[in-house]
């Protein structure tokens, strides 16, 4: 009797043989297990070599039909033409580099302001006189301008007549102090050269005395020298005599005349740079002057030559 463990080995084994089978006809086994067959062509080697011929590409020579393209008409812009605004002109310009503007017609009003050169004024009014303009000011200032002082664009005369303001209390002014006029000293005397003794060239020498007292740091003898015409020169020297020239003076006969002046100021002018203190001296002495040529400068005379002395005793 066969073993039933046998037989059933047996049929599990055709089992898988069967199933093995059924997969094995299936396409997806024939895709996987069965590979496809790789044709190798044999060429005989005593066989003629083929040369690759490329096949010519076609190349399209047809000309291109142009097509006319419109190009349209650029209507050209109008040029617009600017007019220009013609630039107003002022009723007045000042007419000076700087002008006062007043609050009524006189310098007896107060300043309101200082206008410059070429500021434009609108004119609004006029005293009776017509001197004096009302403006306004580019910056809206109301004020009075000297009418002489400006240039003006409208006929005066046609500018109606505007009411000046009342004149300003003028402020107190203390009346000045009249300071007395000192005395003045005695004048210093002339000594030399006496009247009409004097004959000089080029240079002269003048010499005085004063009495009164010794000179202060700042003051100076005044010395002047003049004749019908004028006077033509005028120095100030601390000691009493002159040792020069008359640059200014030409030939001619001069009187001098001598006075004490006070120094009052360095920078002040001359007018009001010395102050006289002493009556001018009395004498009217003249003397002769030739005055020297500007081609014959003035030397001064040789001194005289000292005798020589005597040789000592042996």
């Amino acid at each position: 009797m066969i073993n039933r463990k046998w037989i059933q080995l047996l049929l599990g084994l055709f089992a898988i043989i069967l199933g093995i089978s059924l997969i094995w006809n299936t396409p997806w086994a024939k895709s996987v297990f069965q590979p496809t067959p790789t044709y190798v062509s044999v060429v005989p080697l005593d066989a003629p070599t083929s040369t690759y011929t490329p096949t010519p590409t076609s190349t399209d020579t047809t000309t291109p039909t142009l097509t006319n393209t419109h190009t349209p008409t650029v209507t050209p812009t109008p040029t617009v033409t600017v007019t220009p605004t013609p630039t107003p002109i002022p009723d007045a310009m000042v007419n000076t580099e700087a002008l006062n503007l007043r609050s009524g017609p006189g310098v007896v009003y107060d300043i309101l302001g200082v206008l410059k050169r070429g500021d434009c004024l609108k004119v609004i009014g006029r005293n009776l006189a017509g001197d004096w303009l009302k403006v306004i000011c580019p910056d809206e200032r109301e004020g009075w301008i000297l009418c002489s002082l400006l240039q003006v664009n409208v006929d005066v005369a046609d500018v109606p007549v505007v009411q000046a303001p009342p004149t300003p209390t003028p402020l107190y002014t203390p009346t000045p102090t009249v300071t007395a006029t000192p005395e003045l000293y005695p004048a210093p005397t002339l000594l030399e050269p006496r009247d009409r003794e004097g004959d000089f060239t080029g240079q002269v020498v003048l010499k005085w005395q004063w009495e009164e007292r010794s000179l202060e740091q700042d003051e100076y003898f005044s010395l002047r020298v003049y004749n019908e015409g004028g006077e033509c020169h005028h120095t100030q020297v601390k000691e009493p005599a002159y040792v020069g020239g008359l640059s200014y003076c030409p030939t001619g006969e001069y009187y001098w005349q001598v006075a004490v002046a006070r120094k009052l100021c360095e920078e002040c002018p001359t007018e009001q740079k010395w102050q006289t203190i002493s009556q001018p001296s009395e004498e009217e002495w003249s003397f002769r002057y030739q005055a020297v040529e500007p081609d014959q400068p003035w030397e001064p005379p040789e001194p005289p030559q000292k005798p020589p002395k005597k040789p000592p005793k042996p």
